[in-house]
Order: structure tokens, then sequence, then C-alpha cells
């Protein structure tokens, strides 16, 4: 049984990176195709939509790579399996049985050290800012 109750979304973050990306890459491919036909274009319109182009095929080529990341960790999800301990008695016959969980000893808690009381000084009677003997 899985502990975390909510796996990662890698997967629905990729199909949506994938998705983006090729969208882009659509129009920004159909934008290409008029800035060449089309005769009065300037050199700021491709540069524009250049960057356009290369920024779908960044967020496409993320969207592939994350599938791939979110594949790989997937196991990383769920807890690991619990270890199955083998015994052989006199005759060969082998059991399995997966280990009991022994308890875990309580570990004393360390406390930080208390300071040493001091003596507090003596209250003067009239204040610390009393002029002492008047003329």
């Amino acid at each position: 049984m899985p502990y975390m109750t909510k796996p990662s979304g890698a997967a629905q973050l990729a199909v949506g990176y994938i998705t983006v990306g090729a969208l882009v890459l659509v129009w920004s491919g159909v934008w290409f195709a008029w800035l060449l036909l089309e005769p009065g274009s300037t050199t700021g319109r491709f540069y524009v939509c250049t960057g356009t182009m290369l920024s779908g095929f960044v967020l496409l080529c993320i969207g592939l790579l994350l599938g791939r990341i979110g594949r790989a960790a997937k196991p990383a999800d769920h807890p690991p399996e619990p270890a199955v301990q083998t015994t052989t008695d006199a005759a060969g016959n082998v059991t399995t049985a997966a280990p009991a969980t022994a308890p875990v000893p309580a570990q004393p808690v360390a406390t930080a050290p208390q300071p040493a009381v001091v003596n507090p000084p003596a209250a003067q009677p009239n204040g610390p800012f009393a002029v002492q003997g008047r003329r």
C-alpha cells in the first residue's frame, strides 16, 4: 500500500509542455512561411519569429524529457518492499517469512546543561543612580 496519496504530476506537466510547445512550433512555422512570402518583411519580424519558434522547440523538448524523468521517478513514489527472510531447517526445507518489525528502543533525550546559579548583587537602597553622601 503506497504511503503517498498524491503521486507526482510529472505526466500531466509533460503533456502540457508538449502541447504548448507543439502549438507554438506550428504557429511560428505558419508565421515564418508568411514572412518569407511577404515582400516588405523586416529583419525584426524574422528575429521575433525565430525566437518564438526556438521557444516552442525548447518547450517541446522539456515536455519530452519531463515524461522520461517522471517515469524514472515513479518507483520513488512508492515505499520499498519489505525484506523477506529465508531460513533452511535441518531437513533442507526453505521457508520464507517477512520479518516482524521490532520496536525501536527509546533514545535518551540530550538536554542542554543548566547554567550555574550565581547570587545576584545586593540591591542598593536608593537605587543604582543615587548620589552617595551629599555635602
